[in-house]
């Protein structure tokens, strides 16, 4: 698809498959189709203007079986969404264009190669998605759902930018499913009663190493932490984090904190 004026993708077939799909359209694709779209190759957002959407898809699913290379971003309406589908190969995600809802069905799962901004709904079906040392910003509105021990948001856990959400008024529980190539190691926001402003973000990340605590406190703590960074209102709530027994540190006894504080930039007794 490649007009230089706004083209649409209509009709009343049952049926609607591509092969590889690719729009260069500056103005976009506009899909109204009454029926789910297959991509059995890959699928080309060109970015051809400085709008963030190329492609609207109507109601209907896409599904999508090869690599999707999104520069002009994609947008979507409930109950439509972007199925990433296969079985055996990672699905590739690249290019810096936002996204509409998305779908992680393929047990092998998906990674990208940018940081990605969702303005849709990131629904963990089947497999995880992995962002490396990239950071998936989701968009106000937008969310992610299904998440599991075996679904979540993987990052490398070394240097880490993670999950950052940007909040909504009335939000009361926010959940970042973070985790590592082999386990779950999520972090839940709550606020009592509800964020109480229209604006703020709250980035966190996993980290696969315990701070530089010093002496004898150095095995009485996690091999493991989360980096929280925020750009909030005035509100109240908590904060928790969640990682198995299996980062606990040898002299570490549960329910008991190491007596340290951070003190003029560094971690001490």
């Amino acid at each position: 698809f490649d007009g230089t004026t706004l083209q649409r993708l209509s009709g009343t077939g049952t049926q609607c498959d591509f092969h590889n799909l690719q729009i260069s359209n500056p103005q976009g694709l506009e899909v109204t189709l009454p029926v789910e779209v297959t991509i059995a190759g890959n699928l080309t957002i060109d970015k051809r203007s400085t709008q963030d959407t190329h492609l609207t898809l109507g109601a209907k699913r896409w599904k999508l079986a090869g690599i999707l290379q999104n520069d002009g971003g994609y947008a979507t309406t409930a109950p439509a969404a972007l199925q990433l589908v296969g079985s055996t190969v990672e699905s590739q995600l690249r290019g810096s264009g936002k996204y509409g809802s998305l779908e992680i069905a393929n047990p092998a799962g998906a990674r990208t190669e940018e940081d990605m901004h969702l303005r849709g709904v990131l629904s963990l079906v089947a497999g995880r998605l992995s962002i490396g040392r990239h950071l998936l910003r989701v968009e106000r509105g937008g969310t992610i759902t299904g998440a599991s021990e075996t679904r979540y948001i993987a990052t490398d856990a070394s240097l880490p930018r993670g999950i950052v959400y940007e909040l909504s008024q009335g939000d009361t529980h926010v959940l970042f499913p973070l985790g590592t190539g082999t386990t779950y190691t999520p972090a839940t926001l709550t606020f009592d009663g509800g964020y109480p402003a229209a604006m703020g973000n709250v980035r966190i990340a996993n980290v696969a190493e315990r701070f530089n605590i010093v002496d004898e406190c150095a095995q009485k703590v996690l091999n493991f932490h989360w980096e929280v960074e925020s750009n909030l209102q005035a509100a109240t709530g908590s904060l928790s984090f969640s990682c198995p027994l299996s980062y606990k540190a040898s002299n570490m006894t549960l329910n008991s904190s190491a007596p340290v504080r951070f003190q003029s930039g560094v971690w001490a007794q």
